[in-house]
C-alpha cells in the first residue's frame, strides 16, 4: 500500500527525467539541476501543510507529482555535473563512488531521522498511545501494561510488516473482548495514535514530519 501511494512522484520522476536531460543542452546542468532543487524543497515544505494523520491523498499525490517532478530534472543535470569536473578515464569510477556515496547517506539519513524522532518523541509517545488505547475501549488496566512495553517495539513491527498492535498485546500477554481487539487493530488506529507524539518531536528536534499517512505497510495475515 505504501508504495501504491508513492506512485504518483515515481511517475512524474520518469518523465520529467529525460526532459531534464533535454533541458540540460540548452540551459546548462546548473540552471535546469537548480529547477530541480527549487521544486524539491517546495514540495518538502507543502508536505509539512498537511496534518500527520488523516489528510487528504489528493493534496498528498499533488505534491508528491511535483516533487517527482523536482526529483527528475535534478538528477540528470546533477550527475553530468559530477562527472564533467573528472577526466574522461576516471568517469566509471567517479559514477561508481557518486552511487556509493549516496546510498550511504540515503541509509544514514534515515538513522540519523528516526534516532531524532524516537528521541523527541520518548517523553510522550506512550502517552499519546495510552490515551488512543483508553478511547478505544480498552481498559486501564490493559493500556498500562501494553504501553509499559517501549513503543519502538511496535514502530519496529509496522517497519517490518508485523501488525503493531498485536505485537503490544502478544508482548504483554494480555486478551481483549473482540470487539475491543477490533477498535484497535484497524489500519488508522496505530498511525493515529502515534501521531501527537510525532508531532512533538519533530517540532522539538526543529526538524519536520514529512508526512504520516493514516497506514502503514503491515499485514493482517
Amino acid at each position: 500500500m505504501a508504495g501504491i501511494y508513492l506512485i504518483p512522484s515515481s511517475i512524474t520522476n520518469a518523465i520529467f527525467a529525460p526532459i531534464g536531460g533535454k533541458l540540460l543542452n540548452k540551459f546548462g546542468a546548473r540552471v535546469v539541476s537548480t529547477l530541480g532543487a527549487i521544486l524539491l524543497a517546495t514540495s518538502f515544505e507543502l508536505l509539512t501543510l498537511l496534518p500527520i494523520a488523516n489528510f487528504n491523498y489528493v493534496l498528498f499525490a499533488a505534491i508528491l507529482l511535483l516533487m517527482g517532478a523536482g526529483s527528475g530534472l535534478f538528477q540528470s543535470p546533477n550527475l553530468v555535473s559530477i562527472l564533467s569536473a573528472v577526466p574522461p578515464t576516471e568517469r566509471s569510477a567517479a559514477s561508481g563512488l557518486r552511487s556509493a556515496m549516496q546510498n550511504i547517506g540515503l541509509l544514514m539519513s534515515f538513522a540519523i531521522f528516526l534516532t531524532l524522532i524516537l528521541t523527541g518523541a520518548s517523553t510522550t509517545l506512550s502517552q499519546s498511545i495510552y490515551n488512543a488505547l483508553l478511547n478505544a475501549g480498552v481498559p486501564a488496566n490493559d493500556a498500562n501494561r501494553l504501553v509499559s512495553i517501549p513503543p519502538v517495539y511496535a514502530l519496529f513491527a509496522a517497519f517490518l510488516g508485523y501488525d503493531p498492535i498485536r505485537t503490544l498485546i502478544e508482548q504483554a500477554g494480555i486478551s481483549l473482548p473482540a470487539s475491543v481487539f477490533s477498535n484497535i487493530d484497524k489500519l488508522t488506529f496505530f498511525p493515529s495514535a502515534i501521531a501527537p507524539a510525532m508531532a512533538v518531536a519533530s517540532t522539538t528536534h526543529t526538524i519536520r514530519q514529512p508526512y504520516l499517512p493514516c497506514w502503514l505497510p503491515y499485514s493482517h495475515t
